[in-house]
């Protein structure tokens, strides 16, 4: 959305509202960058540049993700790979990134399973309140996974270098130790919150006095109980209560109404059968039906208090018992399972209030992770292909100082050619050196392309 202010200092009044729109608080100071020049930042591939590399679609062309990163690996992954070398990072980012391959590459034993979660996408489901619960699980998970690493010894240089590109992409910087404690303080009220695993209820424990009619039951129970594992009963404990109150009338009422139905029918032949209890899904409710050579007459029925029921169109069922009891009992506990589902909603749309002034730690979390979890599926990728990584030449630690003009290959050959050990014993290895500039000739299908592929 497009929001207009007339503040005196356009600068000023265009931080104050992104202070808003992201909760921080209002005495928050915001870090000026000068804007990269192409002398600090390279600038993006040109089209025939990413064509040729098959980082846009082109005929013939094989894709460079597809052999980079393994296959099923997330779209996430794949989308901030492709952006990361269509726009390449200033060199002091794309060093971290190279040594934090580098640590990837040492056997750390096992790695945190880090996950591909859009940034964006948390900043959208905690700013306009729409986390369901297994968001909330999600966002809990990417809190232990960020926490655990940052906390690692062992993977402290790893850390450091990712929360280089991640300051680069998001403009905050983040200290590891203290993104881990802002990150075990989110998953603390997470936990609070919502159950540890969401799952819907598979059982009713009907009462063994109610065995008769438990299978029915159950269907209309599980229908009508989907709110449940999605947030700790203890934090709904009146929603809760009522309708376990509501469902306790409705299991009592069904069985009377079951025993009165068969006090009424008459059977037409000795192969007659008792009336039933039947789930019907479209109403909502549990209602008596009457077998093929059953038959219950009117008088009898209105004596015992058995009825036609009306559907939720308001029309008479004539081919279904009920009593008044009964459908009071089920309008009642199906407006309190509605009032459980409010409930549910308003205990998530709470949860994201408190858990919105860390957004930016969050957003930060989310970039860690998902900038990890690509660099660590190239890694893993990389080795199964037997690829190694480059030595890069004309920089310091720090990423300062000029690459120096040469490029020197040992035993090369095209990414798309090879199987999962290694290449295919038919591929020919090229080594060569280029310092300065070559000019690259041949007749037409020589491989030019591919050379400089």
């Amino acid at each position: 959305s497009i929001v207009k202010y007339s503040d005196s200092d356009a600068v000023v009044g265009m931080l104050e509202r992104v202070k808003m729109h992201l909760g921080m608080p209002a005495d928050a100071e915001f870090r000026r960058l000068p804007s990269s020049s192409p002398k600090t930042r390279p600038r993006p591939l040109y089209f025939s540049t990413a064509s040729n590399l098959g980082l846009h679609k082109t005929r013939g062309v094989p894709s460079l993700l597809d052999y980079a990163l393994p296959a099923g690996a997330p779209l996430a992954a794949r989308r901030w790979l492709r952006s990361l070398l269509l726009m390449p990072p200033e060199p002091h980012v794309a060093m971290s990134l190279h040594r934090t391959c580098r640590e990837l590459w040492k056997d750390h034993g096992s790695l945190p399973n880090f996950v591909a979660m859009s940034p964006a996408n948390v900043v959208l489901k905690l700013k306009k309140r729409e986390g369901n619960a297994d968001f909330f699980n999600e966002l809990k998970d990417l809190c232990s996974v960020v926490g655990a690493a940052c906390d690692s010894p062992a993977l402290a240089d790893m850390c450091d270098n990712v929360l280089v590109a991640v300051a680069s992409e998001t403009g905050v910087r983040l200290a590891a130790h203290e993104l881990a404690v802002k990150l075990a303080e989110v998953r603390a009220l997470v936990d609070d919150v919502v159950e540890a695993a969401v799952k819907p209820p598979t059982s009713a424990n009907i009462p063994s006095e109610f065995a008769g009619i438990a299978e029915v039951l159950t269907r209309m129970k599980l229908s009508n109980e989907e709110y449940k594992g999605k947030v700790k009963d203890s934090t709904i404990p009146l929603a809760v209560g009522q309708v376990e109150q509501a469902w306790s009338r409705v299991m009592i009422e069904a069985h009377a109404c079951v025993s009165l139905a068969r006090e009424a029918a008459t059977f037409s032949s000795s192969s007659g059968k008792d009336p039933y209890l039947a789930y019907d899904v479209n109403n909502n409710a549990s209602w008596i039906k009457l077998p093929r050579g059953t038959k219950m007459s009117a008088d009898k029925a209105s004596v015992l208090g058995l009825l036609h029921p009306r559907d939720r169109n308001g029309k008479m069922e004539t081919a279904v018992y009920s009593t008044l009891a009964l459908e009071e009992a089920q309008d009642e506990y199906r407006r309190s399972c509605v009032a459980a589902h409010d409930a549910v909603r308003e205990q998530l749309r709470e949860l994201a209030a408190s858990v919105s002034p860390s957004i930016p730690e969050l957003v930060g979390a989310a970039s860690f992770s998902l900038i990890a979890c690509v660099l660590e599926a190239h890694v893993r990728e990389s080795k199964r292909r037997s690829w190694d990584l480059p030595n890069l030449v004309g920089f310091d630690s720090k990423g300062e100082g000029v690459l120096k003009n040469s490029l020197n290959l040992k035993a090369a050959w095209p990414y798309w050619l090879g199987g999962p050990g290694g290449i295919d014993p038919r591929v020919v290895r090229n080594s060569f050196d280029m310092n300065g500039m070559f000019l690259v000739t041949g007749p037409n299908m020589a491989g030019k392309s591919t050379m400089l592929r």
